[in-house]
């Protein structure tokens, strides 16, 4: 019987059932910012701008990037990302906690963000049911789902790509427990409550990152 690899993430911008339960480790990344967030309260607009002007976050081609109140009407998917590029401003909703954590990435990975962001404003509108090509396709799953694992051991990561949860989520468990750090990327990710890689819920889409350095002898 192969077992379903389900990792549950706690929402960290939720109030947890104890003041003290541990941040998971996939939002390492953004954990700066989690402890600001006192009883599950969203960040405002103010707070945002205060923490990209603190962490330097900025486009690819260096300007400085803020957080915005939507404008009037409703952007077309292509049109927010235009926008973005054209003006340097991330359309953000209060009290949208998708919109909250999607400004987190921006905090945590701008230069991801922003390379996505090019994508998306490079192909433009396809001819296909929901106007995205096989580019924007991919970036939206990283962007929306995407977890980035960093993994210091080949032999995991060949089981990764041979899509072998059993073996590698549950036999050999304590290695990826070991080798594995990941970070939850995408913005749909860090809100669900259930983060799966494969079985029922939400799945998560995940990047492997080669982790550099030199491997110690065992």
């Amino acid at each position: 019987m192969v077992r379903s690899a389900a990792a549950r993430l706690p929402d960290p911008l939720r109030p947890a059932d104890s003041a003290a339960a541990p941040l998971h480790p996939a939002f390492g990344p953004y954990a700066r910012w989690y402890g600001h967030c006192a009883g599950g309260a969203l960040p405002s607009l103010a707070t945002l701008n205060a923490w990209a002007v603190a962490s330097g976050a900025a486009l690819a081609d260096g300007r400085p990037i803020a957080f915005v109140a939507p404008p009037p009407g409703r952007l077309s998917a292509l049109d927010y990302e235009r926008w973005i590029a054209r003006r340097g401003e991330i359309p953000t909703r209060g009290g949208s906690r998708h919109d909250a954590c999607n400004a987190l990435a921006w905090l945590a990975f701008p230069r991801a963000k922003s390379a996505v962001n090019a994508i998306h404003v490079a192909a433009a509108e396809a001819p296909t049911a929901n106007g995205r090509d096989r580019r924007r396709d991919a970036a939206t799953l990283l962007d929306e789902s995407g977890m980035i694992v960093a993994c210091a051991e080949p032999a995991l990561l060949a089981l990764w790509r041979e899509h072998d949860w059993s073996a590698l989520f549950w036999e050999r468990r304590a290695e990826v427990a070991r080798a594995m750090r990941p970070a939850a990327r995408g913005r749909a990710a860090r809100r669900s409550e259930q983060c799966t890689v494969t079985g029922g819920g939400r799945r998560a889409y995940g990047q492997f990152a080669a982790a550099g350095g030199r491997r110690r002898k065992r």
